[in-house]
């Protein structure tokens, strides 16, 4: 499988947008009473 520069790009702005959709779950969740009292 040869990575050509457009797909390396969709692959960076799928890790990036991944990574970003993590990182709101978990600030979300942070605010949780339920996750805080485990």
């Amino acid at each position: 499988m040869s990575f050509d520069p457009i797909k390396l790009e969709i692959f960076k702005s799928l890790f990036i947008s991944i990574a970003e959709e993590m990182g709101v779950t978990l600030r979300r969740t942070a605010f949780s009473p339920n996750i805080k009292e485990r």
